[in-house]
């Protein structure tokens, strides 16, 4: 936290913003409870209100990134407590991954590959590698987020799974965002909040089709990259998964878009004297 000081204040005159500040906020929240609502935010002059279209261009905007190559900070909370770690990610459209996990002394724990519906594990803590296909439970091995490629690849390049035929839209004046609604027929549905400046997703939560929630993504503290100055990325993803009761915080370190990526990042070949185990 930044110190008065350090906002060229001095000690006597940094006082009054404080002041100003509690006032505002006490002034707020007489104004919650005394109407019982929230403020609300109009939505923007010439709002929009097809759902098909801002669909149409939340994909157009998803598909201008295919590929991203960074490291990051990651915070696990699961069943086996609190587990921090460092993440390399390479990550590719449609499906291909090259993830590692790393020690705190930057040494890669484990590696992950995956392309064209196979996947590869090597767990050098282990001498273990594991190979078979690239399903959401085999993904997971390496993070337990049981999600299918493709639609890890997706969080990594900033944007969110798209489920098809979009419902409805609405604008959220508690948020100020528009709330595309998205479902399957007798399926999940999609509840997806939008930035109206530019429709970067700010939160995606999937839903059965009785309302339980069955993860909920969160795309926070949103800025441009070098060279690609139309296009807001999260720097911080947040993932919850309440039936596994499962939390994590991805925070990008850097990261580059748009990369070339060799082909020999998505496939790796077990080392000798490895263990190999096929998966089913």
């Amino acid at each position: 936290m930044t110190s008065p000081e350090g906002h060229g204040w001095t000690r006597g005159s940094g006082r009054a913003p404080a002041c100003r500040a509690a006032q505002g906020l006490a002034g707020l929240l007489l104004g919650v409870l005394l109407t019982g609502c929230p403020p609300t935010i109009p939505p923007p002059p010439n709002a929009l209100q097809d759902p098909q279209q801002v669909h149409l261009a939340v994909q157009a905007r998803a598909a201008s990134l295919q590929s991203v190559r960074g490291e990051a900070k990651v915070e696990l909370f699961s069943e086996e407590g609190y587990t921090p770690f460092s993440l390399v990610a390479v990550a590719a459209r449609p499906d291909r991954l090259h993830l590692e996990v790393l020690s705190p002394f930057d040494m890669p724990l484990g590696i992950l590959t995956a392309d064209t519906g196979s996947f590869q594990l090597y767990s050098l803590e282990e001498k273990l590698f594991l190979h078979g296909p690239a399903s959401a439970e085999n993904i997971a091995r390496l993070i337990p987020l049981p999600l299918p490629p493709a639609e890890l690849v997706e969080l990594l390049l900033g944007s969110v799974p798209l489920l098809p035929d979009p419902q409805e839209l609405r604008w959220d004046p508690t948020r100020g965002c528009y709330e595309l609604q998205v479902a399957l027929a007798e399926g999940p549905r999609q509840r997806l909040w939008l930035d109206p400046r530019d429709l970067t997703p700010r939160e995606s939560r999937y839903e059965s089709p009785t309302g339980e929630l069955l993860y909920r993504l969160q795309l926070e503290e949103p800025s441009t990259l070098p060279g690609h100055p139309g296009v807001r990325l999260p720097r911080l993803i947040k993932v919850e998964m309440p039936a596994r009761e499962i939390e994590l915080s991805l925070r990008w370190q850097d990261r580059e878009l748009n990369v070339e990526i060799p082909p020999a990042a998505w496939t790796q070949q077990p080392p000798r004297g490895a263990e190999v185990r096929r998966l089913p």
